[in-house]
């Protein structure tokens, strides 16, 4: 924003550009893989004090140096001889932020049409009613009624064993395994056995209430406005795993090349050049239709390279909105280990890796950023463009389109194993 609308010197914004990307890097690299080689290592029931210190390092340093041996592996997307150590990093650090967003994006788009597909398959909800969430719930009841009165059950037995204590010879214990010990035993497993059985129909009832408010959503003007929008956009999540299939496969016959170099941006700031180079790929064909009809808006006076531009800030927007989809799962099931979990080692673990997804997306998006943002043609240096310092997205287009392509067909695949299942 400020290079938009030239707040601030070129120069000052270009330091603190780079000390930016400097300090993600090293969040995201160096301080969060170490904190969470600490946290793996960490037992917190061990306290461990005659371990001398050296000991107690030596598994977090272990995983660390697999981890920096695997990062290190990770090859060098152009010119490895031009590349100073912040850009080799964010070239290794963009190949891991495409991977993750290229996964994401393949559950989202997958989830998401599956999910307004089984919208307009109505006929499977037709048998959900009032009356079966209500016997559902009474059964549910009857459940936790019968685990309440197990536990209690196994407290008196339990205080009754603490008050009555029996000699612990060979003999008695021989004997006590065929007689009350048989008791507690059998009464533990059907308490676990009753606890199972709760979490599967709590499951299955929240399941049922969550659809059966989607119907009466459904029924509602909102309802009808938001499956339309949700269907257009599952359409557009499976023209995305069409359009990867397409990219991959003309990838593979040669009708198509991806950069292999990461050259400076020759969309830099000149009086004489034109905005030609690797960073203006056109857009998608939907995006690019999308951005066509924005230009005939009357009123809205765009030309037909602008309107390119307004297709590319289209096509990132889609691509968030699927991506945004996947990471509601992603925080759901966060929240599911926070709430069965109390171990904070385990809560913290968590938290960092969901710091560490976060922080890898946002600098992917930079990079989609630099697409869709070419720079200006009022002359200067490099530091006024700062996009041009990071790599360029259409280097990575392929690991793209390959990871998403792979996301997408496993969690297909998956969605497809739980329906069966069911």
């Amino acid at each position: 924003m400020c290079q938009a609308y030239d707040i601030m010197d070129s120069k000052s914004r270009y330091v603190n550009w780079r000390i930016s990307l400097m300090t993600l890097v090293i969040l995201i690299l160096l301080l969060i893989p170490v904190l969470q080689c600490l946290f793996i290592a960490y037992r917190p029931n061990k306290l461990d004090i005659g371990v001398s210190l050296p000991r107690r390092l030596a598994l977090p340093v272990f995983f660390f140096s697999a981890y920096v041996i695997l990062l290190l592996r990770i090859p060098l997307v152009g010119n490895s001889k031009d590349m100073d150590t912040l850009t080799a990093a964010l070239v290794r650090l963009s190949v891991l932020g495409t991977v993750v967003l290229g996964t994401l994006s393949g559950f989202g788009a997958i989830t998401t049409a599956w999910m307004f597909a089984d919208t307009l398959g109505k006929k499977q909800w037709a048998g959900i009613t009032k009356q079966d969430i209500a016997s559902a719930e009474h059964s549910l009841m009857r459940v936790r009624n019968d685990l309440d009165l197990r536990n209690r059950e196994a407290q008196a037995l339990e205080l009754q064993n603490t008050k009555t204590p029996q000699p612990r010879s060979w003999g008695s214990r021989f004997i006590g395994a065929f007689s009350g010990e048989s008791e507690a035993t059998a009464l533990r497993r059907e308490i676990a056995g009753l606890r199972a059985l709760e979490v599967e129909m709590s499951r299955e009832l929240e399941h049922m209430r969550a659809r059966q408010a989607r119907i009466e959503f459904s029924k509602t003007l909102g309802g009808r406005i938001w499956n339309a929008g949700g269907w257009l956009f599952g359409a557009y999540c499976a023209f995305r795993v069409v359009n990867s299939a397409t990219n991959l496969l003309f990838l593979f016959v040669g009708f198509r090349q991806y950069p292999t170099t990461t050259a400076a941006d020759t969309c830099a700031p000149s009086s004489a050049t034109s905005c030609t180079g690797i960073s203006t790929a056109p857009p998608d064909l939907i995006s690019g239709a999308l951005g066509l009809l924005v230009s005939l808006v009357p009123g809205i006076p765009l030309e037909r390279s602008e309107a390119d531009q307004v297709a590319r800030q289209i096509s990132l927007l889609l691509v968030g909105c699927i991506v945004l989809s996947s990471i509601r799962v992603v925080l759901i099931g966060v929240g599911k280990i926070l709430r069965v979990t109390s171990r904070s080692v385990l809560t913290s673990l968590a938290l960092l890796i969901l710091a560490q997804l976060m922080g890898t997306y946002l600098l992917s998006t930079l990079i989609q950023l630099r697409t869709s943002f070419p720079p200006s043609h009022t002359g200067g240096n490099d530091t006024s463009t700062l996009f041009s310092t990071l790599p360029a997205y259409e280097v990575f287009g392929w690991i793209f389109d390959a990871t998403f392509l792979i996301s997408a067909g496993v969690t297909m695949l998956w969605r497809w194993l739980e329906g069966r299942l069911r």
